[in-house]
């Protein structure tokens, strides 16, 4: 800065020369570009850890559900195709694996139980994790008081007759991703490999968690 004389300046007060000018324009630019990458980085490390949180979050929800449920049951539906609520369930058969999985609890805790709660378990896509193709939700149906065809057997189980109105149902787990998510029966226990992934914000993985369970049949 220098004392700059003219027909409009003539005490000569201070001001910027051009060079100066330019000089501190690129002091201030080069300080916004280090702030910028430095909140850039601070932002995709709160990202990282935020998705972290979610997936061990979801993960560990989805198997203490799943861990509830079918040592509570006595009977899977494997093999069959059923509809319930609108939702048609294709399940696997014995000894091999699929996405889906419909069980039988007795009401009274034990096998020979008049009355069953039917529980259910279907991934619907995850509108949550857009840019995430593999990311699905997995919906918990449950009806009470269901009355077999035949006494005892929940095999008979009539399920075009369960009115939709008595079927509820909630998210069970949120960020499945489907792609390695699988869940099968076999001689009495129930193995599932649980898999959650998030990339809300961005076009890779941000991160991932997985589990493997396996849970018997108290009631089988």
């Amino acid at each position: 800065m220098k004392k700059i004389y003219g027909p409009g300046n003539p005490f000569g007060i201070k001001g910027y020369t051009l060079i100066e000018f330019m000089v501190s324009s690129f002091v201030f630019l080069g300080v916004l570009t280090l702030t910028y990458f430095g909140w850039s980085a601070t932002s995709k490390n709160f990202d990282n850890l935020e998705s972290n949180v979610y997936t061990r979050q979801y993960a560990k929800l989805l198997s203490d559900h799943l861990q509830r449920d079918v040592a509570s049951a006595n009977y899977v539906y494997a093999g069959r195709t059923v509809t319930l609520k609108g939702h048609t369930y294709n399940l696997p058969a014995t000894g091999t694996t699929g996405s889906e999985l419909l069980i039988a609890i007795p009401e009274n805790g034990n096998t020979g139980s008049i009355t069953y709660t039917i529980v259910g378990y279907y991934p619907v896509r995850n509108s949550k994790d857009p840019v995430n193709p593999n990311s699905y939700k997995l919906i918990r149906q449950e009806v009470k008081n269901v009355t077999p065809a035949t006494a005892d057997s929940p095999p008979t189980v009539n399920f075009a007759a369960i009115p939709s109105a008595s079927v509820s149902e909630r998210i069970a787990a949120d960020f499945i991703d489907i792609s390695q998510f699988t869940i099968g029966e076999n001689s009495g226990s129930i193995k599932a490999y649980i898999a959650t992934a998030k990339k809300e914000k961005s076009s890779s993985m941000t991160d991932k968690t997985t589990l493997n369970l396996t849970v018997m049949m108290r009631n089988k």
